[in-house]
């Protein structure tokens, strides 16, 4: 997330929600780093599509094309998500996508998709 409003907003409904050991990033190209050094350590990626120097789709698609990165799950969390962002989502891999501000939503399903 490159928005710090957003992201303190985003951070502070998932530690609500439990999950507190969180890795955060402002761009799609740390993010990437960070999962691609250190795979075990990340349980699912929670992504905007729209930053800079590496957009989210592309962040997904190069998480997906990774032998050793493929079976993590990727959510996108954005503003700029409707049917088509959602179908080009899926088209990379993506496993959800939620529209901001539905953060409440995005915690329920992470407490299910986790086993939370």
């Amino acid at each position: 997330e490159d928005s710090a409003t957003v992201r303190q907003f985003t951070i502070e409904a998932l530690k609500k929600g439990g999950f507190v050991n969180l890795q955060v990033f402002t761009n799609g190209k740390e993010g990437y780093e960070f999962v691609k050094n250190n795979p075990e350590s990340v349980d699912i990626i929670i992504s905007d599509i729209e930053m800079p120097e590496m957009d989210g789709l592309t962040f997904c698609k190069k998480v997906k094309e990774s032998k050793e990165l493929k079976k993590i799950p990727f959510l996108f969390f954005s503003s700029l998500v409707n049917d088509m962002m959602r179908k080009k989502c899926d088209s990379v891999g993506g496993e959800a996508a939620y529209s901001k501000p539905e953060v409440d939503q995005l915690v329920k399903d992470l407490q299910s998709f986790l086993g939370s």
